[in-house]
């Protein structure tokens, strides 16, 4: 007799900030069927009841979640990251120049002479 499927949901989160993970992996570990969490750090997964989760994310340890211990949905799964960072370097790799650029309008003598003129208290 083969265990019937469900349906696991739930949120992967940084367990230190609480910041959703965002393309989180979630693995069945039998079947083989994965998925990843959406913008919102939510995921959907149809599994067996005798499987495992196995979910991920870069610079963060794997979690293994049997689904036999999966009490209320949906499930909160929080991941502690594996990264320590002592100093981040940003370089620029594309030097910038500043540029200087003057505007020019072509006009007939005889349209200078109907330009409105400045008020005197305007012109330094």
């Amino acid at each position: 007799m083969q265990a019937q499927a469900q349906q696991v949901t739930g949120y992967v989160t940084d367990s230190l900030t609480g910041e959703i993970l965002v393309g989180a992996h979630i693995l069945s570990a039998n079947s083989k069927k994965a998925t990843t969490t959406n913008t919102f750090g939510f995921f959907n997964i149809s599994i067996h009841e005798n499987d495992s989760l196995i979910v991920s994310y870069v610079g963060y340890d794997k979690e293994v979640i049997p689904v036999a211990s999966i009490e209320a949905l949906p499930i909160s799964i929080k991941l502690s990251s594996n990264i320590e960072i002592d100093k981040v370097v940003i370089t620029d790799s594309k030097s910038l120049q500043e540029k200087s650029e003057m505007g020019s309008i072509d006009f007939l003598p005889r349209k200078v002479k109907t330009l409105p003129a400045l008020p005197e208290n305007l012109i330094s």
